[in-house]
């Protein structure tokens, strides 16, 4: 049997390299790569807590924040293997 790999309309959407590698460049220009580095390795096990909390103060931080910048952190935050490519990211340009 051939699985179905349709994506459902309730299923967020992936983060993709591409984002990755801008949200990296963008820490970089601000000069913010190493203290990012640091915080997400030191609070990389609660980064999951995080994105929980993102998700229930979205409704108050989207008058301040776009709602698509505060998914994308939100999909970052919430899988480890982001916030591992992520962090090699940070630490290629920290070199």
């Amino acid at each position: 049997m051939i699985a179905d790999k349709r994506v459902s309309a309730t299923e967020p959407p992936r983060l993709e390299d591409v984002d990755l590698d801008r949200i990296a460049q963008a820490l970089h220009q601000r000069g913010l790569n190493v203290p990012a580095l640091l915080l997400l390795q030191a609070a990389r096990p609660l980064t999951v807590i995080a994105s929980q909390l993102l998700l229930i103060a979205a409704p108050l931080l989207s008058l301040a924040i776009p709602p698509e910048r505060l998914a994308t952190t939100t999909d970052l935050l919430d899988d480890p293997q982001h916030v591992d490519a992520l962090i090699s990211r940070l630490a290629r340009g920290a070199m």
